[in-house]
């Protein structure tokens, strides 16, 4: 489900979709493809995509089992690296799924993380405190997820502007070096965001 949700004084807005993948591989294709075709409408604006996705993005997301990447996690793959999202910063539990033991004693149960919160860069340029929270598992053997989007400034924030004469300066590569070493904890796209702020300031 695709959304537009924006602020009651009408500030800012963002898109969001909602995700409840099929437990089939072949017709999570289709959600791929769909996701894909409402990027072309995103464009650069914000975009949070949350939900349930049925497969896991990378083989640590599951607490055993082989270390391997599956057909349908290259499937998902490729469509994360073409719409260009990321998870956005979280807390809480990483395995976000939990397959209780069957009662006869065959299985010991399974940990994944299948629910995700991610966003692209339009997102993390607007709401950089964004976070998504994840809850303990309650009724369901999925874990709630809680997003925040702190309220923002009102003022319009000025596009990062880079002057080639800069780059010539001896002070120019030190500079950004020194600003790239610091450690900003969250996701990558999170940490470029925030370096780039730091540079754009010194």
């Amino acid at each position: 489900m695709h959304c537009l949700i924006e602020q009651i004084n009408g500030n800012k807005r963002f898109y969001c979709s909602v995700v409840y993948a099929s437990n089939n591989d072949t017709r999570r294709k289709l959600l791929w493809n769909d996701l894909c075709t409402f990027n072309g409408i995103v464009n650069d604006r914000p975009w949070i995509i949350i939900g349930d996705f049925n497969v896991s993005l990378h083989p640590e997301d599951r607490d055993s089992g082989p270390s391997i990447v599956t057909s349908p996690m290259h499937d998902f793959r490729d469509c994360v690296n073409s719409i260009e999202v990321d998870d956005i910063n979280q807390s809480g539990f990483f395995y976000t799924w939990n397959q209780k033991p069957h009662a006869t004693g065959s299985s010991k149960g399974v940990l994944k993380k299948i629910d995700r919160a991610m966003g692209n860069q339009g997102l993390i340029s607007h709401f950089p405190r964004v976070s998504a929270e994840f809850q303990p598992y309650g009724l369901s053997d999925h874990t709630p997820i809680v997003v925040t989007i702190p309220n923002m400034a009102k003022r319009k924030v000025k596009p990062f502007r880079f002057s080639n004469h800069l780059a010539d300066k001896k002070e120019f590569l030190p500079l950004v070096e020194d600003v790239w070493k610091t450690k900003v904890p969250g996701y990558h796209m999170f940490s470029v965001v925030i370096k780039l702020k730091m540079i754009k300031n010194r």
